[in-house]
């Protein structure tokens, strides 16, 4: 599940491609279309149509559907705590979170589990710096939310 996958073939000087749908993929400065060989990361069973036109304007078109299905043993949050990079940690003033995914929303809990700080992002952010001078030295639960996905992490505050 969300594993990355290309589709198509390579790029021809004779030919122009585009999928759809395409939102995430990239897109080329010739005609804002995709390019030949899109890298697709999808989180559900997605069906991409493939549009390919010749200079003669002949168009042939193509059905590809990834199916997503969720392997047992496998944790989607596992996975989504592996790709979350925080630093320094053990931490004195501030920290930096680095994240595959877009955060939501954290929450900073003490080792009770009672909230000392929070925040819910109108915009979610892959990166964010959080000041934690404020507080006392000790061990803490970074809990966030990435993509609905609820991750908690350690943090040692110096």
């Amino acid at each position: 599940m969300g594993a990355s996958v290309q589709i198509g073939t390579s790029e021809h000087e004779d030919y122009m491609y585009w999928w759809t749908p395409n939102e995430e993929m990239e897109t080329s400065i010739y005609g804002n279309v995709n390019p030949g060989m899109p890298w697709v990361n999808p989180t559900e069973t997605t069906t991409y149509t493939l549009t390919q036109k010749d200079f003669a304007f002949e168009e042939t078109i193509d059905v590809v559907t990834i199916t997503v299905e969720v392997c047992p043993g496998f944790s989607v949050g596992e996975t989504v705590a592996e790709t979350i990079k925080i630093f320094p940690n053990p931490a004195k003033n501030f920290i930096e979170i680095e994240s595959g995914y877009a955060i939501d929303s954290w929450k900073l809990l003490d080792v009770l589990g009672k909230e000392v700080a929070s925040s819910k992002y109108l915009e979610s952010s892959k990166n964010l710096v959080l000041d934690v001078s404020s507080f006392d030295a000790g061990l803490y639960f970074l809990e966030m939310e990435l993509d609905g996905i609820q991750v908690i992490k350690q943090l040692m505050i110096e």
